[in-house]
């Protein structure tokens, strides 16, 4: 069988964890690609190994199966978010590369759950016929593919137990969606008030209505540092798919944060042990941040839930039992 490994957008040269927002999936494809050496893999615009990527479409020419890991391509769809020039040749390459994926199986890594069958084959490759098109979802694995997290954050000796920050928030707002929609999600309302109350907090990413703090990273370990100086973050999920938890979740108990969340985020408590991290207003979030300025009270509330959490969550090696039994589903042995 001849695969191949495709990136849309950015070039990934990938080495190890806390690299990239999408650590967890490259840390579980190059440990199945590294175990399956009969496979005759091919990469484009991606890397595992001391080659830097390169993008050329034609070596997934006689692939029968082509991988595409995905994060925020849904960004590239909204009018306006990426630079007009950017967007353009980042558009001609992804257009060249549909060329060469006719009649082939597509198998899309997503992390996000706007990176959606939907919004490849009716944006991405509108005029791609494919073979079959399968997605693997960060929650198709027990609790988020991304409890992984946990692990490689843990693993990094970067701890520190200075707190200085009561609140941090790393990521972008999610008011549009594919085509300028608005999507329902309220997370830059309650950003913003956060932002302006008296709580001391960092920022990271970009937002509506306000500047960051710190310029956004796709290497977590940059902006570690900040991260690990906070005492509370909140969790959101999109509209109608509150009932998952994300990536946010695992950084934020790795970190010693307390992972607040907003409404019915998890909503059937996988990962939420202790309602109290439960918000409904921005008013109840800051009261509940305020609280965390108590030593004591941070600290016992901190073990509570980190404790919970540790008898939760699965280990590296089942998450990649999980991962070798998804790209089976999706024909590749």
């Amino acid at each position: 069988m001849r695969i191949g490994v495709a990136r849309l957008r950015s070039r990934v040269h990938y080495r190890d964890p806390l690299s990239d927002i999408l650590d967890s999936y490259y840390y579980l494809l190059q440990r199945f690609l590294n175990d399956n050496k009969h496979l005759n893999t091919h990469f484009y615009n991606i890397s595992f190994n001391h080659q830097p990527p390169t993008r050329n479409p034609q070596e997934l020419e006689e692939c029968s199966h082509i991988i595409i890991p995905s994060e925020n391509e849904f960004h590239y769809h909204i009018p306006n978010y990426i630079h007009t020039l950017d967007l353009q040749k980042s558009n001609q390459h992804v257009k060249d590369l549909g060329n060469y994926l006719q009649n082939k199986t597509l198998i899309i890594l997503s992390s996000d759950k706007a990176d959606s069958i939907d919004l490849y084959t009716k944006y991405v490759f509108p005029t791609v016929s494919f073979k079959n098109i399968y997605l693997i979802d960060e929650n198709d694995f027990a609790y988020g593919v991304h409890a992984l997290k946990y692990y490689f954050i843990t693993e990094s000796q970067l701890m520190s137990t200075t707190k200085t920050h009561d609140f941090a928030y790393w990521g972008t707002s999610k008011r549009k969606t594919i085509g300028g929609r608005e999507s329902g999600d309220q997370r830059h309302i309650v950003l913003r008030d956060i932002k302006r109350s008296s709580l001391q907090c960092c920022f990271i990413g970009r937002f509506d209505n306000f500047k960051a703090d710190i310029k956004f990273s796709k290497q977590l370990k940059t902006i570690l540092p900040y991260l690990l100086q906070s005492r509370s973050t909140l969790c959101f999920q999109w509209p109608d798919f509150n009932k998952y938890t994300t990536a946010r979740f695992h950084e934020a108990i790795a970190c010693d944060i307390i992972p607040f969340v907003w409404d019915d985020y998890d909503k059937y408590n996988t990962l939420v042990t202790n309602q109290y991290q439960r918000c409904t207003s921005s008013e109840m979030l800051i009261e509940k941040v305020m609280e965390l300025r108590n030593e004591k009270f941070y600290t016992t509330f901190l073990k509570e839930i980190k404790d919970a959490y540790l008898d939760l969550i699965p280990s590296k090696e089942q998450q990649y039992d999980r991962f070798v039994w998804n790209i089976a589903q999706c024909g590749v042995y």
